[in-house]
């Protein structure tokens, strides 16, 4: 019988080590005192599983009282007695029986299977902290509260990520703001694991997959509007690290020139996205804000009845006028399947949250070649370097100069008084010719940015960003 938050590969990992180091424990001590479980879950889960009702204690029988059942029972590590009414009742010992019929036969009708209270052992509540003081759960509610507060507090003071990293029974917390990171605390059990709990329930992330790094997303309240926050996930040797970037704080997307795109660019890359086909390429450092923008400038074309369809790993902004995927890789469904999949649903604009392979890249640019706009982002320091990055993956300099219309760099600024972040925008318009003479001969036409200093400002018309 496995506790249903537990996989059977974990459930035996643990009965293994309870075999070898924690005779002291029952089972269900052991698997408290592991962490696999808070007591809660793991009486609900245990009734659930087994129908059974919970005691607290087994009243003992007499000898006189004991059938052949009940020395079967007994031989095999089971504790057998009554319930305050009377009833003849059976709890495991050594073992948890798959069933009592598998002992008993037919007598096992005259029995009833109960668990007992997890953390008792001859009706005292062991010592989990070996020594220290014993541990009580956390109140639910208010340590949620705790935890709203924090990512509030992140947000208000313009962290782009807030760290939650477990280890050794401890978790720090901190945020990353421009420069470094920046200390908010350290909570030690029983609150580390609850707060872990709460940030993988509300991000929808499986306490489960225990090996496998997980994605999420979850949002916050914060007055009228709420916070949305992108969550990673992952497991290390000696504990486990989880990361929230916040995505956005209101619910409505800002406009792109609200964003700093100049409006010769936002014109142009909505001119490209419903008129030209092909592909739009978004690029620039980790948390730069390609998504953002892409997210903008699909929903600055809502007035447009067009058929959009995206795929997104997670999904951080909810578009009114996409179809919207997220990436799943435990089921198959990749940036590359769903490009597939997307191809037959005769879509007009194609967003892709990133192009990370080849095979990626390759579907990116069928698709833009067979009349479809489609709307990416690739990391790189310039667009130069993007369109390098395409070529270092065997594309074609025909096909990616045929296929590419707008190359996208952005990169964010913070003034460090007022804290307020800044978009600056270069752009390669995509000149076929251009494109397949630089791919040719790896030659900068005039107009394209310099690649050593792609936020450098630029006199050429073609080549323009605003300035904090």
């Amino acid at each position: 019988m496995v506790p249903d938050p537990l996989t059977k590969e974990m459930w035996e990992k643990v009965v293994g080590e309870w075999r070898t180091r924690g005779e002291e424990f029952t089972l269900m001590e052991w698997i408290i005192h592991s962490r696999c479980l808070t007591e809660t879950v793991l009486k609900q889960s245990l009734a659930a599983g087994t129908g059974s009702r919970m005691l607290e204690e087994i009243l003992p029988v007499c000898d006189s009282e004991k059938d052949a059942s009940s020395s079967v029972l007994e031989n095999n590590g089971f504790l057998v007695g009554k319930d305050s009414e009377n009833r003849k009742v059976v709890a495991g010992g050594k073992e948890l029986p798959p069933s009592l019929e598998e002992y008993l036969g037919v007598n096992h009708f005259s029995w009833e299977w109960v668990l007992l209270n997890p953390v008792r052992k001859s009706n005292s509540k062991p010592d989990f902290a070996a020594g220290s003081e014993k541990e009580s759960s956390p109140d639910q509610s208010t340590l949620m509260k705790r935890v709203e507060s924090l990512l509030i507090e992140a947000s208000a003071n313009f962290a782009s990520d807030i760290h939650f990293e477990r280890f050794d029974g401890r978790l720090v917390i901190r945020r990353k703001e421009r420069g470094g990171m920046e200390n908010m605390g350290i909570w030690k059990e029983p609150e580390c694991s609850e707060c872990l709990r709460i940030l993988k329930r509300q991000a929808n992330i499986s306490t489960a997959q225990l090996s496998l790094p997980q994605d999420g997303r979850l949002e916050v309240k914060q007055g009228p509007s709420r916070l949305s926050f992108r969550v990673s996930h992952i497991h290390a040797v000696n504990g486990e690290s989880l990361v929230l970037r916040l995505i956005g704080k209101e619910s409505i997307l800002p406009e792109p020139e609200q964003l700093g795109m100049p409006s010769t660019l936002s014109t142009r890359a909505k001119t490209s996205l419903l008129y030209e086909r092909g592909i739009v390429l978004c690029t620039g450092s980790t948390g730069s804000g390609k998504t953002t923008t892409m997210c903008s400038l699909i929903s600055s074309l809502n007035k447009h009845c067009l058929k959009i369809l995206t795929i997104e790993d997670p999904i951080e902004f909810d578009l009114s006028n996409a179809t919207q995927c997220a990436v799943n890789p435990s089921t198959g469904w990749t940036f590359s399947e769903a490009l597939k999949a997307f191809l037959r649903q005769d879509p007009d604009i194609i967003m892709i949250g990133e192009i990370r392979d080849e095979e990626s890249a390759a579907m990116a640019c069928r698709a833009g070649l067979t009349g479809h706009s489609v709307l990416s982002s690739l990391h790189a320091h310039s667009p130069v370097a993007a369109l390098d990055r395409l070529q270092a993956w065997g594309l074609a300099p025909g096909i990616l100069a045929e296929s590419i219309r707008l190359v996208i760099h952005q990169k964010l600024t913070v003034n460090p008084k007022s804290k307020i972040r800044k978009a600056h925008f270069k752009w390669i318009s995509g000149d076929p010719d251009e494109i397949y003479s630089y791919y040719l001969n790896k030659t900068i036409p005039a107009s394209w940015p310099v690649p050593d200093n792609p936020l450098a400002p630029s006199t050429s018309d073609g080549v323009s960003y605003p300035v904090t």
